[in-house]
C-alpha cells in the first residue's frame, strides 16, 4: 500500500508541502571510516586477581554472573581485554574493590566502557579520550551527573539555561529534536560520577554489542549509537536498563527481533531503531512503554500486524512504520492517541485505517 506520508493518509499533491518535507529531510552524512586495527591487548604475566573477577561477576544476576566469569577468562573476549585495562589502572583499589562506593562504581563503569571499546575491531573516530587516564566522565561521548544532556525538549527554554545550542543531527527521516542540558538531582554523592549518557553516534563503531556489559551501567538514561556499523542481535540484558529514556540505535546493521522484555523499559521516551535489519513481529509488550513520544521503526523487515497495545501509547507524537512488511489494518485502539501528530505507513501492506482515526485531530 501507499497509505500515509508525512502525517497524511494519501500521497500529497501539494508541491509546497512536498518541498517543505524535502527541506526537512536529508540523507545522513557518511560516518567516518576507521580502518586502523587495534593492537592486541597484552596478557598479564599472572592470572587476573580472583577478587576482581569475583567482584565484577557479583554485580550481575546469578545466571549472567557465571557467563561473565567464563568470558573474563577467555583471552579472545572484549571482557578479558577490559579486565586487563582495569589491572593496568593504578588509580583503582583492585585489592579491595569495595573499599569505597566510589571505587566500586569506577571499577564497574570502566569495565563496561572498556568492554564496549574492545568489542569494536577498529578504532573509533574521535577516540582520543578512550582508555586514557582522564576521568571516565570526561571521555568523549560520556556524560555523568549534572552534565548529562537528558532532555530532548528544552524546559525551561534554552536561553533561560544560558547554555550554548547544539546543532541537532540530521537523519533521513527528518531533523531530530534539539538536545539540551538539564540538571539532575545531586543529593546522592555518587551522582556526579555516575554515567547517565553514552552518545557515540557516527563514530564508525562496528561489531556486536557485548552481553554482560550494559548491566554494569544501571543508571544509564540515554544510549545513542545511531549512524555506525553495529551488527548482530541486541544484547538480551539491554532490556534490564530500566532507567533508559532515550535509545537511539537507528542507521546500523542490527538483526534479530525486538524482545518481549521491551516491556521493562517503562521510562523510554524515544526509541529509534529504524534503518536496520530487524525482523519478526512488533511485540505487543511495547505497549507497556507508555511514556514513548517518538517511535521510529521504519525501514526494517517487521512482519505481522501492528499490536492493539499501541493504543496504550497515549503520549506518542511521531510513529514511523514505513518500509516494513506489516499488514492488515491499524488497530482501532490507536484512535485514542490524541497526541499523535505524524504517522508514516507508506511502503507497507497496511490496507485499512479504522474509523476511530477521525478522532485524531492533531494528525495533519
Amino acid at each position: 500500500g501507499n497509505l500515509g506520508s508525512g502525517g497524511s493518509f494519501g500521497s500529497s499533491s501539494d508541491p509546497q508541502e512536498e518541498q517543505e518535507y524535502e527541506e526537512e529531510t536529508s540523507v545522513p552524512t557518511t560516518s567516518p571510516v576507521a580502518t586502523t586495527k587495534k593492537a592486541p591487548t597484552t596478557a598479564p604475566s599472572v592470572l587476573a586477581p580472583t577478587i576482581l573477577t569475583d567482584t565484577l561477576a557479583s554485580l550481575l544476576p546469578e545466571g549472567q554472573s557465571e557467563q561473565l566469569q567464563q568470558l573474563l577468562s577467555d583471552p579472545n573476549s572484549p571482557h578479558y581485554a577490559a579486565l586487563q585495562e582495569l589491572l593496568n589502572d593504578e588509580s583503582l583499589d583492585l585489592n579491595d574493590p569495595s573499599s569505597s562506593p566510589l571505587n566500586l562504581l569506577r571499577i564497574q563503569q570502566k569495565f563496561a566502557l572498556a568492554a564496549l571499546w574492545h568489542s569494536s575491531p577498529n578504532y573509533w573516530a574521535d577516540n582520543d579520550d578512550w582508555m586514557s587516564d582522564k576521568d571516565l566522565c570526561e571521555w568523549n561521548g560520556i556524560a555523568c551527573g549534572a552534565s548529562f544532556a537528558s532532555s530532548i525538549d528544552s524546559t525551561p527554554p534554552l536561553d533561560d539555561l544560558a547554555l550554548p545550542e547544539v546543532d541537532p543531527p540530521v537523519t533521513q527521516q527528518g531533523v531530530r529534536r534539539r538536545r539540551t542540558r538539564t540538571l539532575v538531582a545531586e543529593d546522592d554523592p555518587l551522582y556526579p560520577h555516575t554515567i547517565l549518557q553514552i552518545d557515540l553516534h557516527g563514530m564508525a563503531m562496528s561489531g556486536a554489542l557485548p552481553e554482560q556489559v550494559l548491566p554494569m551501567l544501571p543508571a544509564l538514561q540515554s544510549l545513542v549509537l545511531y549512524g555506525n556499523a553495529l551488527e548482530g542481535p541486541l544484547p538480551s540484558d539491554l532490556y534490564t536498563l530500566v532507567n533508559l529514556k532515550h535509545l537511539e540505535l537507528d542507521n546500523n546493521m542490527f538483526t534479530g527481533v525486538i524482545s518481549e522484555d521491551i516491556q521493562n523499559l517503562v521510562n523510554l521516551e524515544s526509541f529509534y531503531i529504524s534503518e536496520n535489519n530487524f525482523s519478526g513481529e512488533i511485540p505487543s509488550e511495547m505497549g507497556a512503554c507508555t511514556k514513548l513520544t517518538n517511535l521510529w521503526l521504519h525501514d526494517n523487515s517487521f512482519q505481522g500486524t501492528v499490536p492493539s497495545t499501541f493504543g496504550n501509547l497515549v503520549n506518542l507524537e511521531k510513529l514511523y512504520l514505513n518500509g516494513n512488511d506489516v499488514t492488515g489494518s491499524l488497530p482501532e485502539e490507536m484512535g485514542e492517541l490524541s497526541n499523535l501528530e505524524t504517522l508514516h505507513i507508506h511502503n507497507t501492506q497496511i490496507n485499512e485505517l479504522p474509523s476511530t482515526f477521525t478522532n485524531l485531530k492533531s494528525l495533519s
